[in-house]
């Protein structure tokens, strides 16, 4: 029973993380990319069963179970989501480089940066009342409402 609400659990987890994940997939330039159609319809009907389209699951969840054991533990699930982020971040690297190195020669420097076209942005937004300084309440308002953002 124990082993049964575990596997749930943690299934229920991969899917849950990874349900976007079986309609899309980061294209390498940081950009997600819907799955083709083609892709999911193994046999070509021209329609999706719940079975073709829940067998990315499946993929999903046997790459990342490394000993074979039918189970994903928490250091399996970690390794594959830190594996698919990799990639992510990666693709989102190289397309920051390309906007921001003006010059071309691989690199950003200090006033490639700066001229990005946002300087002053963050602080600007940060600083509400528009007095030129950023006061503890601002920055305590700013986080509060970060921390909102990223926990919905």
């Amino acid at each position: 029973m124990v082993s049964q609400l575990s596997r749930g659990i943690v299934v229920g987890i991969a899917v849950g993380v990874f349900s976007i994940a079986t309609a899309s997939y980061a294209d390498g330039k940081g950009s997600k990319k819907l799955v083709e159609f083609s892709e999911l319809d193994t046999n070509s009907d021209g329609q999706l069963t719940e079975e073709e389209f829940n067998a990315t699951i499946q993929v999903f969840f046997d790459s990342a179970d490394a000993n074979g054991d039918g189970m994903l533990t928490g250091e399996e699930l970690e390794a594959a989501i830190a594996e698919r982020m990799s990639k992510f971040i990666s693709g989102r690297t190289s397309k920051a480089l390309e906007r921001l190195d003006g010059d071309g020669d691989g690199m950003i420097s200090l006033e490639e940066y700066e001229n990005r076209g946002r300087k002053g942005e963050a602080f600007n937004r940060l600083d509400q009342d528009n007095d030129g300084v950023i006061s503890e309440s601002e920055y305590d308002r700013a986080r509060s409402k970060s921390r909102r953002h990223r926990d919905k």
